[in-house]
């Protein structure tokens, strides 16, 4: 199904589409990711910690993951010198001259079977594969998630600006 058209015309008036999904959890990644790619503009993404896995052409870095980041300020300003120097905003676009596809290879061959993400489970449920036993480990991985990255916000707010490490 194409992604609405109107939507992506409205991020295409901007730089950056700024994306927070509703769960960190691997491999949960939102249409508004594939909307952002179809816009030509830069995601600067919070959400599956496994997001690169996501990128329409591998080796080429077209994300900003927030979570790299170690505060918002920290973010901002990178995003301020990004949007200022032509050269380096460029860089995330590069993706745009090799892709064939804005939806990447581990999207079109995910297996939801041995996945536990939130957004795995509701394919699970609507195709009549979901598997009880995988319940329990999808609020783990969720809350694991969440757990450490409020870990490394908080060690990273207390050791100043920067990037996560």
């Amino acid at each position: 199904e194409p992604l609405p058209q109107g939507q992506v015309d409205k991020i295409a008036r901007y730089k950056f589409h700024l994306i927070i999904e509703d769960a960190l959890c691997e491999d949960h990644v939102g249409p508004q990711l594939y909307m952002a790619f179809q816009a030509g503009v830069v995601p600067v993404y919070l959400g599956a910690p496994n997001v690169r896995d996501y990128e329409p052409v591998a080796d080429l870095i077209s994300i900003i993951d927030a979570s790299e980041f170690s505060t918002p300020r920290a973010l901002a300003d990178h995003l301020l010198r990004v949007a200022e120097d032509d050269a380096e905003y460029s860089k995330y676009l590069e993706y745009r001259d090799h892709m064939v596809s804005v939806v990447p290879q581990k999207a079109l061959t995910h297996d939801t079977t041995r996945s536990s993400s939130i957004e795995c489970y509701a394919c699970q449920v609507a195709s009549g594969t979901y598997r009880s036993e995988l319940a329990p480990v999808v609020t783990e991985q969720c809350y694991g998630h969440w757990e450490q990255y409020l870990q490394q916000k908080s060690a990273g707010a207390e050791g100043g600006e920067g990037r996560v490490t």
